[in-house]
């Protein structure tokens, strides 16, 4: 599948760069009833209590990590690491209208189920401020081809022949979770009520038609921490179309310095009342480490503590990924460097700076493949969680105490 450098880019860059801001507009309904005898609450899929997990940047294929990163990652599966976020484009699985190419992303899925590892599985039909669509329903930039909208019957039926091909793979995989896009706000909140509509209907077509294949399959869409805090449109909308709210998160503010650590706990709490009651997913937990930001590898750590601290205490976050497992360098922090520079002109100089340093230090694993201090907080909250230790206890045959 292709990598997509833009995933995992968070609300401050569109702000900043357009100016400009949809008013929230409450859409009237409540989220659809879970199909009979499906209990949604506890993520049927998913093993029960807390997980976590991660990612690689871009969705890269697992046999890039080099050596010394691989240690680091089986030291994470080692600890009671169970989740994992993959993300892949619409386009990528069909390569033309009707011809499907699914083998390269099963295979993923197989080998992270070999490792241990659930998958939280994100196809981003909308991600940040783009769709990601076959060339005939795109407008080759980003957008919708002239006469297209998402909730045509006939693109519905489209990504209904997918999911028929795909669906019932996930369901002999470890797959727990179905996304249908990734910080969608980032462009439904300065889009039109009806493309926000549009998107809406699509996502609920797409939610019902995975029900009928696999109805213990629960379907979401990711917005930003941002669309949650402000009850934005897009979040007021979508969270009517989908089974659980998820969410990305990173204590950045929008002159893009790092929170300090005191405030932290008080804003991902605010985030967690507004969100409502049901399980949540945090797709994307970031700490950045770039000292140009206010931040280093010990505030990273900090971070990742106080973060998980807060996690741990509200039971009802299911799964957690942090973004990302590895920092970039050389050529390829260079190259997705280079994705964003064009939107980033006119802004100051030393904005574009400390965003540029963030997007190649937000791993827990340093570009040499060495451990930061952040992986151990995390090998921390692991050793905190009953599910993780659980079943280090099983693997080890021992029997779990009574819960």
């Amino acid at each position: 599948m292709a990598i997509a450098w833009g995933r995992g880019l968070n609300f401050w860059l569109v702000a900043m760069v357009s100016g400009l801001f949809l008013a929230s507009t409450c859409l009237a309904g409540e989220r659809p009833a879970p199909p009979a005898g499906v209990d949604l609450e506890y993520m049927p899929k998913l093993q029960r209590g807390q997980v976590l997990g991660t990612t690689i940047y871009g969705s890269a294929d697992l046999e890039s990590l080099s050596s010394a990163a691989e240690i680091e990652f089986q030291r994470l599966i080692d600890g009671g690491m169970r989740g994992f976020t993959l993300y892949v484009d619409w386009p990528d699985l069909e390569s033309a209208p009707g011809m499907f190419a699914l083998g390269e992303l099963l295979n993923s899925l197989d080998m992270l189920s070999d490792l241990g590892l659930q998958v939280f599985l994100n196809i981003t039909v909308g991600n940040i401020g783009d769709y990601n669509l076959p060339t005939d329903l795109s407008d080759g930039e980003g957008g919708l081809a002239p006469g297209v909208q998402l909730n045509q019957p006939s693109v519905i039926a489209r990504f209904g022949a997918l999911l028929d091909e795909l669906v019932p793979e996930l369901a002999l995989r470890d797959v727990f979770l179905l996304g249908l896009g990734n910080e969608v706000d980032e462009r439904l909140d300065h889009a039109s009520l009806d493309e926000l509509n549009a998107y809406r209907d699509f996502v609920l077509a797409g939610r019902n038609h995975v029900h009928g294949l696999v109805p213990d399959l629960p379907v979401t869409v990711t917005v930003t921490a941002k669309a949650i805090r402000d009850q934005s449109a897009t979040w007021l909308g979508i969270s009517q179309a989908v089974d659980l709210a998820a969410f990305n998160y990173a204590p950045i503010d929008q002159d893009w310095f790092v929170f300090e650590i005191a405030d932290i706990a008080a804003d991902l709490d605010q985030i967690l009342a507004l969100a409502g009651d049901g399980p949540l997913v945090i797709q994307e937990l970031t700490c950045p480490s770039a000292p140009s930001m206010g931040a280093s590898e010990q505030w990273q750590s900090s971070c990742l503590d106080v973060l998980f601290d807060r996690i741990i205490a509200n039971r009802n976050i299911r799964f957690v990924s942090i973004f990302t497992l590895e920092d970039l360098g050389g050529a390829v922090c260079s190259a997705v460097q280079d994705v964003f520079l064009p939107a980033l002109s006119g802004l100051p100089t030393d904005f574009i700076e400390r965003f540029l340093d963030y997007l190649c230090a937000i791993g827990i694993i340093a570009e040499d493949g060495s451990a930061k201090p952040s992986l151990n907080a995390v090998l921390q909250a692991l050793d905190r969680l009953p599910s993780a230790r659980t079943r280090l206890r099983r693997m080890a045959g021992e029997r779990p105490p009574a819960e």
